[in-house]
């Protein structure tokens, strides 16, 4: 008995030995059915690999943003846009074979690549939202691609913050994108409880080029930790 997976799940069983006694042409259209199901399955299989997870472009030429993306798609999202950096808010456990990947994948791409680690709900230290704001707004770094892991949480409040505080534009008329990005404040209100309690420091940070006082310091960012 054969069974095709599709992403994970079983889409069907098929079984040689109930083709006994079929004509041959029954067994042969089997074996064509049997073939178009595995190439439909290697075909999402790839297609899955490759395609950039919840990709977007920020500003063109300048910023974009992702979910994690697998060494495949991280290539072609860098071939494609030219991307300098990779400003990663902490997608990966740190020591985890998914960070050694991630840290070889930015180096065999030549590309510059930062780990700003915060928690999966964008909570953590709002330090690593001044360091994020500076590094994306560096032309020297750019094209930048920042990345979370769903690229939903972490992701949406840097650029929405990157919104307000560069671009001068309120949170509401912005906030779109981040539902457009997955992030849906119904099911993950810390994104904004983050807004209001740290935009005016972070700003204030930015523009003065230090850090938020009271708050516990953090290093300088590390290229290629």
């Amino acid at each position: 008995m054969t069974t095709f997976p599709v992403a994970g799940a079983s889409v069907g069983t098929l079984d040689p030995a109930k083709t006994t006694g079929v004509s041959g042409i029954g067994r042969a259209w089997w074996w064509v059915a049997a073939a178009a199901v595995l190439a439909a399955t290697l075909s999402l299989a790839s297609w899955s690999v490759n395609r950039p997870k919840n990709f977007g472009v920020v500003e063109p030429g300048r910023v974009y943003r992702s979910g994690e993306l697998t060494p495949s798609a991280m290539k072609k999202v860098v071939q494609a846009h030219g991307i300098k950096t990779v400003i990663d808010l902490g997608a990966y456990e740190a020591g985890s074979g998914e960070e050694a990947r991630a840290r070889q994948t930015a180096r065999a791409l030549g590309v510059t690549r930062f780990v700003l680690r915060l928690e999966g709900d964008s909570t953590g230290n709002p330090n690593y939202y001044v360091q994020a704001l500076r590094l994306i707004n560096d032309p020297d770094r750019q094209p930048v691609l920042v990345h979370c892991a769903a690229g939903a949480q972490r992701t949406s409040c840097l650029i929405l913050l990157q919104r307000h505080i560069v671009e001068g534009r309120e949170y509401g008329t912005v906030f779109n994108e981040a539902r457009r990005h997955r992030h849906d404040p119904g099911n993950n209100p810390y994104v904004l409880l983050m807004l209001a309690q740290w935009t005016e420091k972070i700003a204030r940070a930015y523009r003065e080029g230090g850090l938020i006082p009271g708050v516990d310091s953090v290093p300088d960012p590390v290229a290629n930790p």
